[in-house]
Formats: structure tokens, C-alpha cells, sequence
């Protein structure tokens, strides 16, 4: 699932989810929309990329929060522009399973969507 609020950003970030062979993608403007959509159909998503600022009420961090807390078992990747190390333990602190920090390369993406989808497979 990709939650992004810049449509620009969304189709690029989509666009190298498909070159990366992901199947489907579940695509969301808000943190609210996607909490919506992951809360009655988590069995279709295995990685959240979320960027951390969002319009709308909610943050990244604050969807990360919510998923974490209903025990949604997904992997979540952050992306964010904040190279804040406060910011950075505070999302480890909320169970993020991974950082991608803007601007980023294709092959970030893809080479964390690998690690994070080979632990899922081995556990």
C-alpha cells in the first residue's frame, strides 16, 4: 500500500513499486483513507510506504501508530524528508520497519522492499 499525498510523487513512487514486480498496489491520498482501507483489508497488504507528511489530519507516524496498535501485522516503511535523528527513533519507537529518506533512488526502494518481504517469507 502507498500512502502519498502529491499525486507527482504517487505515480513515480507506483512506477518503481511496478518495476520492483509488486503485483498490486493500493494507492491513498490520506492517512485516513488508507487506515480505512488497511483496517478491513490487511489481509491484502504486506508493506505500507508512507510518506510522514500527509494532508489531512493525520501523519505518517500517526498511521504507523494506529496500525501498530490494532496489531495489523505489516511491514511499514517511512519516507520522509526529516534526516532528524529525533524524528527517526521516535518512528522506531512507534515499530517502523524501515527509513527511506528523501530524496531517494529507485533502488532504495526496491532493495528494502526485498529485505523486508524476504524476512516475511523465511519467518
Amino acid at each position: 500500500m502507498l500512502v502519498e499525498d502529491q499525486d507527482e510523487v504517487r505515480r513515480l513512487m507506483k512506477d518503481v513499486l511496478v518495476r520492483a514486480h509488486v503485483r498490486q498496489v493500493y494507492e491513498h491520498q490520506s492517512a485516513e483513507t488508507a487506515l480505512k482501507f488497511i483496517s478491513r483489508s490487511y489481509d491484502f497488504v504486506d508493506v505500507v510506504l508512507c510518506d510522514w507528511k500527509l494532508d489531512g489530519e493525520m501523519t505518517g507516524l500517526d498511521l504507523l501508530q494506529k496500525v501498530r496498535k490494532a496489531n495489523i501485522d505489516v511491514f511499514f516503511l517511512m519516507i520522509s524528508g526529516l534526516n532528524d535523528a529525533k524524528a527517526i527513533q521516535r518512528a522506531k519507537e512507534q515499530g517502523v520497519d524501515g527509513y527511506i529518506l528523501k530524496p531517494f533512488s529507485p533502488e532504495q526502494i526496491e532493495v528494502k522492499l526485498r529485505i523486508l518481504l524476504s524476512q516475511k517469507v523465511v519467518a
